[in-house]
C-alpha cells in the first residue's frame, strides 16, 4: 500500500501496527530523510540512522483517533524532530531572513536522553530553558519544512544563541500582525493559524496590545494555541485554564501546562493567587506530567529490558476527588523492590511482607528515606528518584491508611 493509498482509503479501525509503521516510514522519507531506518515490531518503534528512536504507541493512538482530514497533521507533529537532520545555510547572512523561534515541550529533548541515544540529533540542538516544562529553540523556516538548528551550526556561523534569537524575534514580529479572537468567556486567543502561535509568548508587546494595555497572563497549551486573560480577572483565568485542559487532553503533542506573566519584558511562570484558579491549574499541570512520565516510562522500560536490569519504573498515577474535583498524583514504593519513582504528591508505601498499604506525602517520604533515595541520573525530564529497601518504622509512623484528598 502506497502512502497516498493509505490516506485515500476508508480508515479501518483494525489497521495493523505494521501497516502504520511502514506508512510512517514512507512519510519520513517524503520529508527528505534518507538515513537508514527499520521497524522493530516487538517494541513497536522505528529506529532511524545511528540510534534515533521513535516509539509509535502514542502516534498510532492519536492517528486513529483523529478525523481523516487531520491525520496528516498528526504525522507531522510526531515526525517534526527529523527536520533537524536537514542542512542549514552555510552562512549566517543567508539564514537571517528564515530564522524563527520555536517553543517545544521539554520532553521533546529529553526523550533521547532517557533512551540513551548519544547520536540523536535532538541532543545536539541549540536550545535554552523557557519554563519548567518547555524549551526555546531556533529553526530555519524554509519553503518545505521547519528545521531545528544545532549548536554546531551556530558555531560555524560565528554567532551566539542570543544573537541568533534576536534576529529570530525580529522575524517573528514581522509575521505577527494583530490577530486576536475574543471569546465569550473573556479569554483572548491568537488567531494567526500558522506554526508560530505559541512562539508569540516571546513578544510581551503582543500581549499588551491584545489586552488593551491591561496586564495579562498567558498560556500556550499546544503549538497552535496562544491564550490570554487579565492578571486580576480570576473568572477569565479559570475559563482559560479550562480551555487549556480541554485542548491538552485532546492533543497528540501538548506543549506547556504553565501559566505565565511578563516581568522585565520576559515571560516567567506564574502561580495564581485565586484558590480556584490555582487548583484548576495544578490539575492541568499534573495531567500534563502524567503524559510526560508515561512516555518516559516506556523509554526506560525498553532500556532496562535490553540491558537485562531488574528495575521497576513506577507509574505517575492520578486520582480525583469527586466532591472537590481536585487532582493529586501518587506513585508506589514496594518493600525491597528497586524502583524509579516519579516525583508525585503522595507515595503509596506497600509492605509486601504484610500486604499493608500506607500513604505519605512526598517530602516526608524523601526526608525519611535518606540514603535509600537519590536522584536518578540520565533520565532527563521529568525527574525520578531511585529508591531501594523500605522506609524505617520512624518514617512510617505518620503514614495514613488513605491519602487526604488534596494536592
Amino acid at each position: 500500500m502506497g502512502l497516498l493509498d493509505f490516506f485515500r482509503r476508508k480508515k479501518q479501525p483494525g489497521d495493523s501496527q505494521a501497516d502504520f509503521a511502514h506508512m510512517l516510514m514512507a512519510w519520513i522519507r517524503e520529508q527528505g530523510i534518507n538515513d537508514p531506518m527499520h521497524y522493530e515490531a516487538d517494541s513497536f518503534r522505528i529506529v532511524v540512522g545511528r540510534g534515533t528512536i521513535m516509539n509509535l504507541h502514542n502516534a498510532y493512538r492519536d492517528f486513529h483517533a483523529s478525523p481523516q482530514e487531520e491525520q496528516r497533521e498528526v504525522l507531522r507533529r510526531y515526525t517534526a524532530f527529523f527536520g533537524e537532520t536537514e542542512s542549514a545555510p552555510g552562512d549566517f547572512s543567508q539564514a537571517r531572513t528564515s530564522l524563527m523561534p520555536v517553543i517545544k515541550p521539554r520532553i521533546y529533548l529529553d526523550h533521547a536522553s532517557a533512551a540513551r541515544l548519544p547520536d540523536s540529533p535532538v541532543l545536539h540542538m541549540a536550545w535554552r530553558e523557557f519554563g519548567p516544562d518547555a524549551i526555546l529553540l531556533l529553526a530555519i523556516d524554509s519553503e518545505h519544512s521547519i528545521s531545528m538548528i544545532g549548536e554546531k551550526v551556530l558555531q560555524d556561523w560565528g554567532v551566539s544563541f542570543e544573537e541568533a534569537l534576536a534576529v529570530a524575534l525580529d522575524n517573528l514580529r514581522e509575521r505577527s500582525p494583530d490577530s486576536f479572537a475574543r471569546l465569550n468567556t473573556g479569554v483572548v486567543a491568537g488567531a494567526w493559524g500558522d506554526a508560530y502561535d505559541s512562539s508569540r509568548i516571546l513578544l510581551p508587546d503582543m500581549a499588551y496590545r491584545a489586552g488593551d494595555g491591561v496586564e495579562q497572563v498567558v498560556m500556550v497549551p499546544e503549538r497552535g494555541l496562544y491564550l490570554l486573560a487579565p492578571l486580576h480577572a480570576p473568572a477569565v483565568q479559570l475559563a482559560m485554564v479550562a480551555l487549556a485542559r480541554t485542548e491538552m487532553e485532546g492533543s497528540g503533542r501538548p506543549l506547556s501546562a504553565m501559566m505565565y506573566r511578563y516581568l522585565d519584558g520576559r515571560a516567567v511562570p506564574y502561580q495564581p493567587d485565586d484558590t480556584a484558579v490555582a487548583a484548576a491549574l495544578r490539575a492541568v499541570e499534573r495531567i500534563s506530567l502524567a503524559r510526560d512520565y508515561a512516555d518516559q516510562q516506556q523509554e526506560l522500560e525498553q532500556r532496562y529490558q535490553a540491558a537485562q536490569e531488574d528495575i521497576f519504573v513506577a507509574s505517575y498515577s492520578l486520582q480525583q476527588d469527586e466532591a472537590s474535583g481536585q487532582v493529586f498524583s501518587y506513585s508506589v514504593w514496594t518493600r525491597d523492590v528497586l524502583s524509579l519513582l516519579p516525583c508525585t504528591d503522595w507515595v503509596a508505601l506497600v509492605d509486601s511482607d504484610t500486604g499493608r498499604v500506607r500513604w505519605q506525602r512526598w517530602p516526608q517520604v524523601m526526608e525519611a528515606a535518606g540514603e535509600m533515595a537519590r536522584p536518578e541520573e540520565g533520565v532527563g525530564y521529568p525527574p525520578r528518584m531511585r529508591v531501594s529497601g523500605f522506609l524505617p518504622e520512624s518514617g512510617l509512623a505518620a503514614a495514613m491508611e488513605q491519602p487526604e484528598m488534596q494536592a
